[in-house]
Formats: structure tokens, C-alpha cells, sequence
């Protein structure tokens, strides 16, 4: 209860579509870029399923091939599924702070556009 109440009222970024903002407002030494480390033809032989195909498929398919050697005390493979989940974790976290900054980059925008409609009908009234 109360759900509806405490929802956010204000512009939120559209996670399917484009970017709105240009990513390096805010750099200024610029950003540190991310790189996948392995190929669309290295994940296909792999047979990593299209959902797991992110930053992270290199851990995971060192994981997958730990798994068959280490076949069935997959037990031993604990430091590469580490590996990737933590990945996997540091990945959401990136995205969640995308995210965010998208959202508190709608509120400035809207917030700037409200001020200059506000300050035009002054003017309009003086």
C-alpha cells in the first residue's frame, strides 16, 4: 500500500530507446572505455545463449569451460563462478548508475526548460 503515492512524478529515461545525453558531459578527462573481450564469433562457438552476451562473457565462458573439466566436482570452478557473478554484479551497477544519470539529466533539463517558460511569462506580464 502506498505504492502510488511515493512513485516518481518526474521524466524518466527510456531504458530501450537511444541515449539522450551525450555520455562524456561531466567527463572531462573523459571516460574509461568499456570493451568486450570476446568476439560475436568466440560467444556463438561458446554457445552463449543471446540473454548472457554482455562485458562479462569471457568470465562466464571460463566458467563453462571449468565446468567440463572439472566435470562433476564442478565445486572446484567456485573461483571463476565468483569471478563472473562479480562481474555480472559490477555490470548491474554500471548500468544502474547510467540509468540514474539519464534520470538526473531529464529532471535538470525539465527543471531548466520550466525556469525559461516561467521567466518568459514574466516578461509577457511586465
Amino acid at each position: 500500500m502506498g505504492g502510488l503515492n511515493s512513485t516518481y512524478k518526474g521524466p524518466l529515461p527510456d531504458t530501450e530507446g537511444p541515449i539522450l545525453f551525450d555520455p562524456m558531459l561531466g567527463f572531462p578527462e573523459g571516460r574509461k572505455v568499456r570493451k568486450m573481450h570476446v568476439t560475436e564469433d568466440e560467444m556463438a562457438s561458446a554457445m552463449i545463449e543471446q540473454e548472457y552476451r554482455n562485458y562479462c562473457t569471457h568470465k562466464l565462458i571460463d566458467l563453462h569451460s571449468c565446468f567440463q573439466k572439472n566435470f562433476p566436482m564442478n565445486w572446484r570452478c567456485h573461483h571463476e563462478k565468483h569471478e563472473y557473478l562479480n562481474c555480472s554484479y559490477e555490470d548491474q551497477i554500471l548500468r544502474f548508475k547510467e540509468y540514474e544519470r539519464e534520470r538526473r539529466l531529464l529532471d535538470r533539463q525539465a527543471k531548466k526548460e520550466a525556469r525559461a517558460k516561467r521567466l518568459a511569462a514574466e516578461e509577457l506580464h511586465e
